[in-house]
């Protein structure tokens, strides 16, 4: 799994650098015209990682690249679990970023004279705390998404796969949203709401290992699939 990480990583380099450069710039223009700090890190962080899933699985079928990888000491267990683990490896680097563009932001917004810049752009309003919470929050969802379009993409390839994949989100999202909106008062109630975020805390760490533990099985799963793909 190692190999095939360190196989990812030199050939995402370049795109990596530049998805994450531009991730940042829409960021922040995102944050100016919206005047919230919260929407750039939300922004770079759920961006980067699912422009990186799709990129990743579109290079697979460029000029015979499976087929090829193959012939490498890999097995297609590792090629499968290597993908899942690069993915997740670029998802700590695009919080960080993220973090640290809302930080940024936030710093500069802090140092214009009061009335130039909104006071939701300001970090002293925000924290970093909550600017990390947010980045973790979007990256959730892109965790979720992952794991449910990951299986479909290593069985059948980006092409055929992909064609599947919004079937399947948008069926999980309307089962998602039945399931939890009778439940919205009682988990985020509007009183408590009021006195900040503390109270996501629970419920974001509640979900956010859900879609950890989603995701590994996910690639228990997609490891089973590619197993028996034909290339």
């Amino acid at each position: 799994m190692r190999t095939m990480l360190l196989a990812d990583l030199v050939t995402s380099r370049n795109m990596a650098l530049q998805q994450l450069g531009v991730a940042a710039i829409v960021g922040v223009f995102v944050a100016v015209f919206v005047e919230q700090l919260v929407t750039t890190v939300a922004c770079i962080a759920a961006m980067v990682p699912f422009m990186y899933l799709f990129t990743m699985s579109a290079y697979d079928e460029q000029n015979g690249w499976e087929r090829f990888r193959l012939t490498l000491p890999l097995t297609r267990r590792q090629v499968a679990l290597g993908r899942y683990a690069s993915m997740a490896l670029m998802m700590v680097v695009s919080l960080a970023v993220a973090v640290a563009a809302g930080v940024v932001v936030g710093l500069v917004a802090d140092a214009l004279p009061a009335g130039i810049a909104s006071e939701h752009l300001r970090l002293s309003d925000w924290g970093v705390t909550t600017l990390l919470l947010t980045g973790v929050f979007a990256q959730v969802v892109i965790l979720l998404a992952a794991a449910l379009s990951m299986p479909f993409i290593m069985r059948w390839g980006m092409t055929k796969g992909s064609r599947l994949v919004p079937i399947v989100l948008v069926v999980a999202l309307s089962l998602g949203c039945g399931f939890f909106a009778p439940k919205a008062e009682q988990l985020f109630p509007a009183e408590t709401l009021s006195g900040g975020v503390d109270i996501l805390y629970g419920p974001v760490a509640l979900v956010g290992c859900v879609a950890v533990v989603l995701y590994v099985a996910s690639a228990l799963v997609s490891a089973r699939l590619y197993d028996k793909r034909e290339l």
